[in-house]
């Protein structure tokens, strides 16, 4: 007899609310940047987002430690 897989989440999934989620991650409620996104950076400080991709740069070239 073949298995048979459901399309749905499984029984023992657990549903998280979106909002509480954000609300949790970003209690502030602070916008969130995309450095791609000419429109989301409208009114950032330039020095704050040459901050924001300097940092994005570091972990763009970061590679993980090789096991030794």
């Amino acid at each position: 007899m073949p298995l048979q897989t459901s399309a749905g989440p499984s029984p023992e999934s657990e549903y998280i609310d979106a909002d509480q989620l954000a609300a949790e991650w970003n209690p502030d409620g602070f916008p969130l940047v995309d450095l791609n996104d000419p429109v989301s950076l409208e009114g950032i400080p330039e020095t704050v987002l040459l901050q924001l991709q300097q940092e994005q740069a570091n972990r763009d070239s970061s590679t993980p430690l090789e096991k030794q």
